[in-house]
């Protein structure tokens, strides 16, 4: 997908783009399988390597994944990473 862009590869551009415009005052939103790939992105991606996030997030999910599974718990559904200018919220679903 084009840095920039809005919509969607699948079909999903429409939640990025609501979630960006109003529900999660968000300044980026991914969509993202369980495989790393950029399913749909919404807002300011410009200067941001989508394909890096889409696949370290993919990791980020495995190895918390694994942790999980050590403590005997399904998974860790939400993840939150705090840094000085930046947040990023992780959110499993399906």
């Amino acid at each position: 997908m084009p840095d920039g862009s809005r919509g969607s590869l699948r079909g999903y551009g429409w939640l990025a783009d609501r979630l960006v415009d109003a529900e999660a005052n968000a300044k980026v939103v991914f969509i993202i399988d369980k495989n790393g790939q950029l399913i749909a992105a919404s807002g300011d991606t410009e200067q941001l390597d989508t394909t890096s996030l889409a696949s370290l997030t993919a990791g980020n999910i495995a190895a918390t994944g694994g942790m999980a599974k050590l403590l005997r718990e399904n998974d860790f559904s939400t993840q939150f990473h705090e840094g000085e200018r930046s947040n990023i919220h992780i959110q499993l679903v399906g």
